[in-house]
């Protein structure tokens, strides 16, 4: 915040610009009035001359003021006010632009005009290089740019020794998106989220939920057996013996989950199944063998394997496919608990394959298309963000911006993790996200293209970065944090009044200051990037518009200040899901005027000030996960199982945070 060591500066320079009669000039010299100038020509025409003694004193320069004095001698002393010191007009490109790049150009002419009414400009920098002006003092210079926020520093003085600055800012990208309802404007590379083979199934279905796999197990377990058999229904009738199936119990179920080109292998069994028999004994000829039996059955395993096939659809959802199922019976044993009714067990083998058996196999054959796959397919969606997150509401902070953010699929890859292809990446599959981010109330009064595209920063055709190293990763581009950021500063992010405790704990009154008033407009949404030169992750804020108004020592000084900025940015991991935090501020710049001429003196001073309580203000209301958080989503299968709410989730526990090519990699494990 600003120091009481600047605000004791502060306050002694605009005291001092108060007291002396030389404020109103920029270089120091001391100006005379208009009314000075008029009372000086009447006492001249007073001391007896009928006509004007200096012939005339108007040099028709309307940044002079001419006097007449008694001697009969003309005066012509300069007015220092907007118009009459450096003015740098720019004509392209507009303040707050955004701009779109044509034929491959890594360049933009930027045009305008310079001009001082009290002297010629002697000196004329662009991002500190000098630019030559023609006769009339119209510049053009072409200027290499980056992929996302430039900033154009201007500075110009004129031979009366008077300075000014102009600070501006645009985006720049081969292309733009502009989100303005769900769907509309996402950004094709906006997420990837990567499972390995472990969070497919770690193969170890007793320590929780914390694979697809158990889930999967879960729902066989699940299986309706009751519908198979009516115990009232005779499975055959044979040597005078009507034979019924009692019961039907499944011991273990298991299933695994592996990754293969283009989908999963699903690999399910129901273990260990037990049943009973009844030998119901109808004639007189059973009665003579023995009569009325009982008996049973056990499968060792009715097994399923099914390859299914996992795409993204049009419409940017998911489908899973059956591309091929087959169903094994291991080691079918029949059994009687009287000897006089074994020889009905060889009989009734068939009609038990053909019976119970057969609809076994049905059962887990239907499964797969009717519960199965679905099954996959809705926990597979749920990777899918329809999330929304908060983001602060600078100018009250009772209050939140709360944006929307949208999320389908665009793509899947899924590999075995063998060659081809060659080489193959790790077992396991992905999924690349369009992304947009959205909000339902738009308070910001300026539009635009929207949002850049990173585009690779010109280098390259942009990729989104997936390692494919930690069981699980999810993988948030710069285009989609922009997502954000461009719904929040549609939401009134950067539109709100600045009040003095946002600047610092310093007592305006002792400074002779009072009614202070500032209301900060942000002209360009923040945007993120990382194509500077350093490579690291800033936030730029560019065209914040400050109006201010104050009383100095009951004067009044009313002034208009653009800065734009670069924040220092991190996106890491949290408990609960991505955080958006600010650290810095990586540089900051501004140019500010002051309309009132007896106060011009402060403005080199006001500007500094102005720009340091600024940066900490945003930094101290931004930082600390100020931006908030992405929260991750829950895959949560209970209704598909017909359990609780809650009862079989799959929770993303993040852990670690990389960056590469303008991608954060969040790693993490179920």
């Amino acid at each position: 915040m600003m120091t009481q060591m600047k605000a004791l500066a502060l306050g002694a320079l605009l005291l001092a610009g108060c007291n002396d009669s030389s404020a109103g000039s920029a270089s120091g010299a001391e100006e005379s009035t208009a009314g000075d100038a008029s009372d000086t020509a009447d006492d001249a025409s007073d001391g007896g001359d009928a006509g004007d003694p200096c012939g005339g004193c108007d040099d028709d320069d309307p940044c002079t003021e001419d006097v007449c004095e008694a001697s009969g001698s003309c005066t012509h002393e300069p007015i220092v006010d907007n118009l009459c010191r450096p003015v740098i007009t720019v004509d392209f490109p507009p303040r707050a632009a955004t701009l779109i790049a044509e034929d491959d150009a890594s360049t933009v002419t930027v045009t305008g005009t310079v001009q001082s009414g009290l002297g010629e400009i002697v000196s004329f920098t662009l991002n500190g290089a000098a630019v030559e002006l023609d006769v009339n003092g119209a510049f053009s210079e072409t200027i290499p740019v980056t992929f996302g926020p430039n900033v154009l520093s201007f500075a110009a003085s004129d031979s009366e020794g008077h300075a000014r600055d102009r600070v501006q800012s645009f985006l720049w990208s081969s292309d733009f998106r502009l989100p303005t309802s769900p769907k509309e404007g996402m950004s094709p590379l906006g997420l990837g989220i990567y499972l390995d083979q472990e969070a497919l199934d770690d193969g170890d279905p007793t320590d929780g939920t914390d694979d697809l796999a158990t889930i999967v197990q879960a729902a066989v377990g699940n299986l309706d057996l009751t519908s198979l058999f009516d115990s009232n229904t005779p499975i055959a009738n044979e040597a005078g013996y009507n034979i019924y199936l009692t019961s039907l119990l499944v011991t273990t179920t298991s299933a695994s989950l592996d990754a293969i080109d283009g989908g999963l292998r699903l690999q399910t069994s129901l273990n260990d199944i037990i049943g009973g028999l009844n030998f119901d004994c109808t004639s007189w000829t059973c009665e003579l063998l023995g009569g009325d039996s009982t008996g049973g059955l056990a499968i060792s395993a009715v097994v399923l394997d099914a390859d299914l096939g996992i795409e993204a659809n049009a419409d940017g959802a998911l489908d899973v496919t059956v591309q091929s199922v087959s169903t094994n019976i291991n080691s079918l044993n029949l059994y009687s608990n009287n000897g006089w009714t074994d020889f009905l067990l060889t009989i009734i083998e068939p009609f038990i394959l053909g019976g119970v058996v057969s609809d076994l196999e049905n059962l887990l054959n239907d499964s797969v298309g009717d519960l199965l796959g679905p099954l996959l397919a809705d926990g597979f969606s749920a990777l899918a963000f329809q999330t929304s997150l908060d983001l602060p509401n600078l100018g009250d902070p009772e209050a939140v911006i709360t944006v929307e953010l949208v999320t389908d699929f665009a793509q899947t890859d899924f590999h075995d993790g063998v060659a081809p292809p060659d080489p193959s990446p790790p077992q396991g599959g992905a999924f690349i996200e369009r992304g947009g981010g959205y909000t339902e109330v738009v308070v910001t009064p300026y539009e635009n293209l929207g949002i850049p595209d990173r585009a690779g920063c010109g280098l390259a055709p942009q990729t989104l970065a997936l390692p494919r190293a930690a069981p699980l990763e999810i993988a948030l581009t710069d285009d989609l944090l922009n997502q954000i950021l461009f719904a929040g500063w549609r939401g009134g992010l950067l539109e709100f009044p600045v009040g003095p405790e946002l600047l610092g704990d310093v007592n305006f009154d002792l400074f002779g200051i009072t009614d202070l008033e500032l209301t900060l407009s942000g002209m360009l949404a923040p945007t993120a990037s990382d194509c500077g030169d350093q490579g690291e992750l800033l936030a730029h804020l560019g065209d914040l518009r400050i109006d201010g108004s104050m009383k100095l020592q009951g004067s009044p000084l009313t002034f208009v200040a653009y800065v734009s900025c670069d924040l220092s940015l991190e996106v890491g991991a949290s408990e609960t899901g991505i955080a958006l935090d600010v650290t810095g501020v990586a540089a900051i710049d501004s140019q500010l005027t002051i309309n009132e001429p007896e106060h011009f003196e402060a403005e080199p001073l006001l500007k500094s000030v102005l720009q340091n309580a600024l940066g900490d203000a945003l930094v101290g209301a931004l930082a600390g996960g100020g931006l908030g958080s992405i929260p991750l989503p829950t895959i949560d299968l209970s209704d598909a199982l017909g359990l609780p709410p809650g009862s079989a989730l799959i929770e993303i526990q993040p852990q670690t945070a990389t960056r590469i090519d303008g991608t954060t990699i969040i790693g993490g494990t179920f």
